[in-house]
């Protein structure tokens, strides 16, 4: 996930369906000559926020519902998310059903998903997506890039910058977002052309007994690809003495600078 806009809130905990409308409108004029496909966990107010999305043009979105919500199947008769059935291993999608007792939002479709059981374990609940998308699984395969967006989370914090021990607060912290953004976007990017240049084995290595396939982020490889390409170069004399003493090893050596130089330009 690139990040491409943010706001630091005047409070704790998530948004309302105000401030979330009121930041898409800043984002989705951007974004008018693509297709969008708007993604939101338990904190958002999906069904408000579904009602203003349904009137976007070439819009689309996935909003997780929370299982204590009520749909309304047939006449009259209103059901918890948490009881309608679905169960490890089992999926379902509910077309042009009602939603909530007291918005009323008709018309919408759930996409509904509880992985089964894989390798002794098994997920607490399963997924209740509220979405305007036709298809079970282009619902799912669209909510599952959310995760992405964790996973930006993660790298702004402990999996790379550390952003909440800085302990920042106000203009402070929001001027070191910008920069770590920009610092991301870049380091992304840079790993996105590492990966296509096949040159991902000389940064991201493998190092989890076992495991043969790598798994290392796009992210990952531009981060720390900056840092193998300096350390050749502060290393260089002490390599290249090393590199005397096993000439046998020299063939791949060299496959190594010219791997260096191509990634060192990535940046």
């Amino acid at each position: 996930a690139i990040p491409i806009y943010f706001e630091l809130l005047d409070h704790q905990g998530s948004s309302d369906a105000q401030t979330q409308q009121k930041i898409l409108n800043r984002i989705l004029p951007l974004l008018k000559d693509y297709k969008k496909v708007i993604l939101g966990d338990r904190e958002f107010c999906a069904v408000a926020l579904a009602k203003w999305l349904q009137e976007q043009k070439n819009t689309y979105f996935c909003l997780r519902l929370k299982k204590s919500e009520y749909v309304c199947q047939e006449e009259d008769l209103w059901l918890s998310l948490e009881k309608i059935g679905l169960a490890p291993g089992v999926s379902m999608y509910l077309k042009g059903v009602k939603i909530t007792k007291s918005k009323g939002f008709a018309g919408a479709n759930i996409a509904c998903k509880w992985k089964g059981k894989y390798r002794g374990w098994t997920a607490e609940e399963g997924w209740f997506i509220l979405t305007n998308i036709e298809s079970l699984d282009e619902a799912l395969k669209s909510y599952q890039k959310r995760f992405g967006i964790e996973e930006m989370f993660r790298d702004f914090k402990s999996g790379g910058y550390n952003l909440e021990d800085t302990q920042l607060t106000d203009k402070r912290l929001m001027t070191l977002i910008l920069l770590i953004t920009l610092a991301y976007t870049q380091a992304t990017l840079s790993g996105e052309i590492i990966k296509e240049q096949g040159l991902a084995k000389y940064v991201g290595r493998v190092k989890e007994k076992g495991r043969i396939q790598r798994r290392h982020s796009h992210f990952y490889l531009g981060l720390h690809a900056h840092a193998w390409v300096e350390s050749l170069q502060m290393f260089a004399v002490e390599t290249q003495a090393l590199m005397n003493l096993s000439r046998h090893k020299c063939a791949n050596y060299r496959r190594g600078i010219r791997a260096a130089n191509l990634i060192a330009s990535a940046f």
